[in-house]
């Protein structure tokens, strides 16, 4: 099991893009992690447009988790830091969580604790507080972590009435979070009457059978706070 990051590059001479495939650390990952190809840098230089539909990836750093003692467990789930681009947040099978500084990798070895009691099935970044996380699990658990803190980072847990697929803060109303369960329900609280009482589910604000069978994915609206879609195994994206 590996993370692999992967980045394109333009050959200038020819307006193609290379195809080899090259390991590097360091200075050089934050190069690849910069601004570099943006959609105006492509939309004024033609050879990138037009090397754009034919587009070849090139790994520019992997983790190689299954060589780290503390991280032996297949990757379910991966989410860079919205603004923070050095950072990289990991969720396993084993339930382990982990935060990966890209920019002193692989000196270092990243932050992981023990989230879950079965596997973390999403991780997320909170939208508006560059610290928080969240994890969603098998164990019917979703618990909001503040790296900041040493130990035991959990800010808050929900517990579920089954197994949560995915889970997500609101992007335009950080309070209210949504969640999908292995029932097929579709689940909305608002942290901060979680917070005001720890491990509690009362805080639920509306909850909904979804799908028939078990709902595996949603996603808020960018721009309208009031609008979220789901996917599950039903074969219904509901909105």
């Amino acid at each position: 099991e590996q993370h692999l990051c992967y980045d394109h590059q333009t050959n200038p001479a020819t307006g193609k893009l290379n195809r080899e495939r090259t390991n590097f650390y360091g200075p050089s990952v934050q190069d690849h992690l910069s601004d570099k190809y943006t959609t105006s840098s492509v939309a004024s230089n033609p050879s990138l447009a037009n090397a754009h539909s034919n587009v070849q990836f090139k790994e520019v750093l992997s983790l190689r988790t299954a060589r780290r003692k503390s991280l032996k467990y297949s990757t379910n789930d991966v989410k860079w830091h919205p603004v923070d681009s050095q950072r990289l947040a990991s969720g396993s099978t084993d339930g382990s969580l982990a935060l990966w500084p890209i920019e002193v990798l692989p000196k270092n070895d990243p932050v992981v604790i023990t989230a879950h009691a079965r596997a973390v099935n999403r991780v997320s970044w909170h939208p508006t507080e560059d610290n928080l996380i969240l994890s969603c699990s098998q164990d019917s658990t979703v618990k909001l972590w503040d790296s900041r803190m040493s130990g035991d980072w959990a800010a808050f847990t929900i517990t579920a009435s089954a197994s949560v697929r995915d889970g997500a803060l609101n992007p335009l109303q950080p309070n209210l979070l949504a969640v999908v369960l292995d029932s097929g329900n579709l689940n909305l609280y608002d942290i901060r009457l979680v917070r005001d009482k720890l491990h509690s589910s009362s805080a639920t604000l509306w909850s909904t059978r979804a799908h028939m069978g078990p709902a595996l994915t949603l996603n808020w609206h960018p721009r309208a706070k009031q609008i979220i879609a789901t996917g599950g195994r039903d074969q219904m994206i509901r909105i």
